[in-house]
């Protein structure tokens, strides 16, 4: 999975994963009635930790897919097969010609558009601003003066605040040598209580969450809730030392009327001992913490814990995938065309050894289909993506589906068949559907289409340019379909544009006219790892390439030529065109075996 794909994915289990945290903790305290601002605040803190953890873990971790209804109007997903494939399954020994590769088949990993670099400008915007005002508060630190321990006085404040990460420290205004006594021990003992609870190292956690996820209201809002729980967690410690809630209003109230009449945000990145907003609210809070009924957690990190955590791996691993609706009845498709007679017979040794022309050797024709000592693999390959609807496609287009499963012997044992149709047939239906047919009755195959990620190469420009040669007109680029390309209208003396990959002492010399990026990468991906076009290049253009074959890269394994160690690879073949190839992961088509066997007697 390449950063954006894997970046899609982290924004959207940042979207919708998060709120459920925040449910379950609103239930939790809704359900045991807690209304002390420590617990709420250990409880909101710990929802903030989940939904910093909850997106890597969600990407992480195995998904558990759980049904739901589905959305009106949901088309049923149908995943094609790419035609393609080679009608015999020994590897191509001399030059042939194709036509062009599919365009119209959707590439595996597209690039998924702007969002990743959109969520990157503005997590820079939101990181630029937090650090601005690290710079500013750090600033303040180093101008302040020591008083004693972790106290210190600064002028650039008018109210008292506490700061700071890994070592913080309680900041007074420059007046507070004329504060009554009590005033200096209400002070104190609010803004100590900060440090002993760690407020400063949640506040910062806040602010990460808030660059992390600037797009989310559930971040800021957790950031200012957890913010005033902090300071009416600090007032409820105050009140224990200090007695006197209205005297403690008081103070508060003149500390918000200094921060009013400075007419300037004093506490910046740090927490504030009190501020001009929501000062009602908090008088209100004192008095009702005075009265010691607000019922608090005993061991809150105990309990969520316990909680928390399960909460938090449901939330990583739900899914929810829709439930498919049962479809309207259909007519039952009409059977397969099937063959009026067939033989099926395996090869023996003189007649492999004889090209396989042994007593069902000759020529097809519209009225008979001839197979020479074709293995059963090479069989599926044709039926099943060469000729997969009847029609005729190119053998480069195989590389984009993969057959798996199935016994060992059905890439060994090979077998002559001699088949004939009930009427004239195009031979690329009787290789295809009927072949198919065939195949299921007589070698009781059963087989099925999946698309899952593997291993792709990516088509990217290299540094510097690419330098490719604008196509020549004068040819009619053909379709995948060979049938269909041939039947095209052309001008007198006009031909299919041609595509030609020649195997000669080791190496490969391709020339390809008028073809696109993307059909080029199919072109080019001829091994077990496809190549996905990821230019952004547009147009047509003509392309001449010698490279030899390498086992490990695209066009590896292609054919029976022995290597060339002194020939260029395709990677430094592909540099001259400034292109180039890089690992990646997409989605791929595999066609599975699921059971096969010998066939049957004729």
């Amino acid at each position: 999975m390449n950063w954006e794909s894997w970046g899609i994915e982290f924004l959207g289990a940042s979207l919708v994963r998060p709120f459920g945290l925040a449910v379950v903790a609103w239930l939790m305290l809704r359900l045991l009635r807690v209304r002390h601002p420590a617990s709420r605040h250990a409880v909101w803190t710990a929802v903030l930790i989940g939904i910093l953890l909850l997106p890597v873990l969600s990407v992480v971790a195995p998904h558990w897919k759980v049904p739901v209804l589905p959305r009106k109007h949901d088309g049923a997903a149908v995943v094609g097969l790419a035609p393609g494939g080679s009608e015999s399954g020994g590897s191509v020994t001399g030059g042939f010609e194709v036509g062009s590769v599919d365009s119209g088949v959707r590439e595996a990993g597209d690039r998924p558009g702007g969002l990743p670099y959109i969520y990157l400008v503005g997590l820079l915007a939101v990181v630029t601003y937090q650090l601005a005002g690290w710079v500013l508060l750090r600033r303040l630190v180093l101008r302040s003066r020591l008083l004693r321990g972790r106290l210190r006085e600064s002028n650039d404040v008018v109210t008292p605040v506490a700061v700071g990460v890994w070592r913080p420290v309680v900041i007074l205004p420059g007046g507070w040598r004329g504060w009554t006594a009590d005033t200096k021990r209400a002070v104190l003992a609010h803004e100590f209580a900060h440090l002993r609870r760690h407020d400063t190292l949640v506040s910062a956690l806040a602010r990460v969450a808030q660059c992390v996820f600037w797009f989310h209201p559930l971040a800021w809002w957790l950031s200012r809730k957890i913010a005033e729980l902090a300071e009416l967690a600090c007032d409820a410690a105050v009140l224990e030392r200090v007695d006197d809630p209205a005297g403690y209003s008081r103070i508060l109230l003149e500390f918000a009327d200094a921060v009013n009449r400075a007419g300037r945000r004093v506490a910046l990145p740090g927490l504030a001992m009190a501020a001009g907003s929501g000062m009602d609210r908090r008088i209100d809070g004192v008095f009702e913490l005075s009265s010691g009924t607000m019922r608090k957690l005993s061991r809150p990190g105990v309990l969520l814990a316990l909680m928390g955590l399960p909460v938090m791996c449901l939330a990583a691993i739900f899914e929810p995938a829709p439930v498919q609706r049962p479809a309207a009845p259909q007519p039952a498709p009409a059977p397969a065309a099937k063959f009026e007679v067939a033989s099926v017979k395996p090869c023996k040794e003189a007649d492999t050894l004889q090209g396989g022309r042994g007593a069902s050797g000759g020529r097809s024709s519209p009225v008979r289909l001839r197979i020479d000592c074709q293995t059963v693999k090479d069989l599926i390959q044709s039926a099943y993506l060469r000729y997969a609807n009847g029609e005729g496609h190119s053998p480069w287009v195989i590389a984009s589906t993969r057959i798996e499963g199935g016994p060992a012997w059905i890439n060994s044992e090979r077998y002559m068949i001699d088949a004939k149709p009930e009427d004239a047939t195009a031979q690329e239906t009787m290789r295809g559907p009927m072949m198919q047919r065939l195949l299921e009755e007589r070698f009781q195959l059963k087989i099925h289409r999946e698309t899952r990620e593997a291993p792709v190469y990516e088509l990217t420009v290299a540094k510097g340019g690419a330098k490719l040669q604008p196509a020549k007109e004068g040819c009619i680029p053909a379709s995948i379909a060979w049938a269909t390309a041939q039947a095209q209208p052309r001008a007198p003396g006009q031909e299919l544009c041609r595509v030609m990959v020649m195997p000669s002492g080791g190496l490969f010399t391709l020339d390809a006219q008028s073809m696109s990026l993307g059909d080029f990468s199919k072109l080019i991906g001829l091994s077990g790892r496809p190549v996905i076009d990821k230019t952004g290049i547009a147009g047509l253009f003509d392309f001449h390439l010698v490279f030899a074959r390498d086992e490990s890269a695209p066009g590896g394994g292609a054919d029976t030529v022995a290597p060339d160690p002194g020939g260029p690879s395709i990677f430094a073949a592909l540099k001259d065109l400034g292109l180039k190839l890089e690992a990646g992961k997409g989605a791929r088509e595999f066609l599975v075996i699921d059971s096969v066997e010998r066939p049957s007697g004729n």
